[in-house]
């Protein structure tokens, strides 16, 4: 079993996708659904070893949208998998699977590739076998290529992964596609769903 999630880190960046009422939601949500004692926010890609080193999370959040850049850089994609590998646990968002989208490397470590999104409107979301994590959101609805290795989770009520997870040596990752909208984090049946995938993750072994 993992470590509980007391220390989390996000990184996050942007200025409108994600903005500032986003962050400031998704910070909400994560106070709500863990027992985090120390939640603290980073900014660069190209620090995330150090920031690593230096704040020791139980948990990294993801949540940006590098839309323009075709590439991670090298050292950020090589952090996250040795993170992973040892016992790190990543809840990446969103728009973290719309950035660096030529990268391959990138994509096989965020577990799914993304193809497109329709324009914002309701989503359904449904984890099989538990029908009281049902969550009714306006947002938009990714759609991805996603990963062998990825497990989905859950899907929209027309069958669109919307959350997976994969194991990365001794540790795991969680996706989730919803969070183009700040409400969406405050939502309380979203906030329950993204709190049994972060269970998940600390069961995973």
């Amino acid at each position: 079993m993992s470590e509980p999630l007391d220390r989390v880190m996000i990184l996050s960046w942007g200025i409108a996708h994600p903005g500032r009422r986003s962050r400031r939601a998704l910070a909400a949500m994560l106070r709500d659904v863990t027992p985090a004692s120390t939640l603290c926010w980073v900014s660069r890609p190209d620090s995330i070893e150090r920031d690593l080193e230096h704040h020791r999370p139980d948990l990294l959040v993801l949540h940006y949208h590098a839309k323009r850049t075709p590439a991670a850089p090298a050292r950020f994609v090589h952090a996250l998998n040795a993170y992973l590998a040892d016992g790190g646990r990543v809840l990446a968002l969103h728009a973290t699977t719309a950035s660096f989208k030529r990268d391959d490397s990138y994509a096989a470590l965020i577990g799914g590739r993304f193809a497109g999104h329709g324009p914002v409107g309701p989503v359904s979301i449904r984890l099989p076998g538990r029908p009281d994590l049902a969550v009714e959101l306006v947002d938009e609805l990714y759609t991805h290529e996603i990963e062998a290795d990825a497990t989905v989770v859950a899907s929209s009520s027309n069958g669109e992964p919307v959350a997976w997870v994969r194991t990365v040596g001794r540790g795991a990752l969680a996706y989730a596609s919803p969070g183009h909208r700040a409400r969406t984090f405050r939502d309380p049946a979203y906030r329950r769903f993204v709190g049994e995938l972060l269970a998940r993750l600390e069961a995973r072994e």
